[in-house]
């Protein structure tokens, strides 16, 4: 679920927007459109327990830097148990004039043990598909996806059209 802060009553604009502010930079060549929308490519892991999930799932808080020149504070990011991790209120680019909740779905769960010893979550994929509200992006398609969290802690990259994300918080609540 995607949802767009903006003080227009127009829905298009802010989406227009997005397209024109990410679009590739003079000079780079333009990403080829997608036929088909691609698929995941790990295989699916094994279901968690609601229990499980419930130590890792929620909300976090933390730094986001986009490309390597624009960092965002105090951003928002949901992992959801169905794999979301959602990207609350941001800008892809310094001037955006808007802030947008964007989605990466469904991203494949899987528990590990992380180097402390401790149990982790990860979720991870190839490349998939973000929305923003019920819009897919194809042109911005999330590539590289990957990211940890130890309930306390995530860390999260990705690359959206081949520009860096990275992001680093902690989590709001704690079981």
């Amino acid at each position: 679920m995607f949802f767009i802060d903006m003080h227009s009553s127009s829905f298009l604009f802010p989406l227009l927007m997005l397209a024109m502010l990410t679009a590739p930079v003079s000079g780079q060549k333009p990403q080829a459109a997608q036929a088909q929308k691609p698929q995941m490519t790990q295989a699916q892991p094994q279901a968690l327990s609601p229990e499980t999930l419930a130590l890792f799932t929620g909300d976090y808080v933390g730094n986001m830097l986009i490309g390597s020149d624009f960092t965002q504070k105090q951003v928002r990011v949901t992992l959801s148990a169905n794999g979301d991790v959602t990207l609350h209120k941001v800008r892809f680019a310094r001037m955006m004039p808007v802030k947008v909740t964007a989605v990466i779905p469904n991203l494949p769960i899987t528990a590990a043990t992380g180097s402390s010893g401790r149990q982790v979550l990860k979720v991870s994929c190839d490349s998939v598909i973000p929305r923003v509200g019920n819009t897919e992006f194809p042109s911005r398609m999330a590539t590289e996806v990957s990211g940890t969290s130890d309930g306390r802690t995530m860390a999260f990259s990705a690359l959206f059209g081949g520009k860096p994300l990275t992001f680093t918080g902690t989590r709001t609540i704690i079981n």
